[in-house]
């Protein structure tokens, strides 16, 4: 009987010890846990940052983009408008030669 009761004390003390070593490694598990969950909380809102300054920077650019083609667009209108006066001036230059070369025909 002794015997038994050695066996169970001892039976008793292991369980003890497995489960102070169970809860120790749960505590690590835990700690662990909540360091990735601050860490992925962190991450989630500098990923949402970054989505945002995204978003911005891709307004920004658009607005960019139409701001050059209405450039570009005003460039091209005055291209065309001293165009159509060189050429107009040049009619004008054309038609006083063709005088001035008449007059002095008579």
């Amino acid at each position: 009987m002794l015997k038994n009761l050695k066996q169970w004390f001892k039976t008793k003390q292991q369980l003890i010890h497995k489960i102070k070593v169970l809860e120790k490694h749960c505590r690590i598990v835990n700690d662990s846990f909540l360091d990735c969950s601050e860490l992925y909380n962190n991450l989630s809102k500098v990923l949402e940052k970054v989505k945002s300054e995204n978003i911005n920077l891709q307004a920004q650019l658009h607005n960019q983009q139409i701001q050059y083609e209405n450039k570009i667009s005003g460039f091209q209108k005055i291209i065309e408008n001293q165009s159509n006066d060189i050429l107009a001036l040049r009619a004008k230059l054309e038609k006083k030669r063709q005088r001035y070369f008449k007059k002095g025909k008579k």
